[in-house]
C-alpha cells in the first residue's frame, strides 16, 4: 500500500507542475524486473548468504514514476520515485519462513536524446533498505519483524526505446545498470527482541533493471 501511496502524491505533485512547466514536460511511469547480484560484507570479510535464499533473492519486480522537463531538444532533467524488491518463501505442512527485502527512494537524473526513438540516462537515487522476516510454525506466529534497515546512494545508468502510440503518449521501455551498496545500520537482535544499531555491514545490490512503461507529453 505504502508505495501506491507515493506513486498517487507524486502524481499529484507532478500534475500540479505543469502550469508552468507546460512546454517540454513529460510524466512517465511504468514496472520493472530487476536482478540483484547480492553480497555482504561485515568489517570488510564476506558473509555467506544460504544458497537457495540467495538465488530467490537475487531478482524481483518493482515500479518508478516521475516528471521529465526537456531544457532543450536534446537535454532533460528527471526526478521521481524508484521502487525494487524481491522475496524469498519456504514452506511445509508445519511451517512458513519468509524474506522480503525493499529498495525505494527519490531520484534525480539526466536524459540527452539520441532521436526520436532512443534516450540515455543517467541518475542518482537515494535508497532505503528494507529487510523483513516471518516465521510460523504449526499456525502459530513465531517471528513477523523488521530484520534489517539501512541506505545508500546509488545510481542508474542505461538507455531507453520510445515507440509513440499517438501524439501525447508513447510506450517506453529501459535498460539500466543500477549501482548501489547498502549500508546496514539497524539489525534486529534476537536476544534483546529488537533492532539495534550494528556498524560496518555492506550489502551489494547492484544489478540490472528493466522497464516497460508509458510517458504523456504536456
Amino acid at each position: 500500500m505504502k508505495k501506491f501511496v507515493i506513486v498517487f502524491v507524486l502524481m499529484v505533485l507532478v500534475s500540479s507542475s505543469t502550469q508552468v512547466l507546460a512546454r517540454g514536460f513529460e510524466v512517465v511511469g511504468g514496472s520493472t524486473y530487476n536482478t540483484f547480484l547480492l553480497s555482504l560484507s561485515v568489517d570488510g570479510e564476506d558473509v555467506l548468504i544460504g544458497d537457495g535464499i540467495k538465488e530467490r533473492l537475487e531478482y524481483g519486480v518493482g515500479f518508478y514514476a516521475g516528471g521529465r522537463y526537456w531544457l532543450n531538444d536534446r537535454l532533460g532533467i528527471e526526478v521521481g520515485v524508484d521502487q525494487a524488491a524481491s522475496s524469498y518463501e519456504e514452506s511445509n505442512s508445519d511451517s512458513i519462513f519468509e524474506i522480503e527485502e525493499e529498495l525505494v527512494g527519490p531520484y534525480a537524473g539526466l536524459r540527452y536524446r539520441l532521436n526520436d526513438k532512443f534516450q540515455l540516462e543517467a541518475g542518482a537515487v537515494n535508497y532505503s533498505y528494507q529487510q523483513s522476516q516471518t516465521e510460523i510454525y504449526q499456525d502459530l506466529e513465531e517471528f513477523d519483524e523488521v530484520s534489517a534497515r539501512g541506505g545508500g546512494l546509488g545510481f542508474l545508468i542505461g538507455g531507453e526505446y520510445n515507440y509513440s502510440i499517438r501524439e501525447n503518449l508513447s510506450l517506453i521501455s529501459s535498460f539500466n545498470h543500477r549501482i548501489i551498496t547498502i549500508d546496514i545500520n539497524e539489525a534486529y537482535d534476537y536476544e534483546e527482541s529488537r533492532l539495534v544499531d550494528v556498524e560496518k555491514e555492506k550489502l551489494n545490490m547492484g544489478g540490472l533493471r528493466v522497464s516497460l512503461g508509458i510517458s504523456y507529453d504536456f
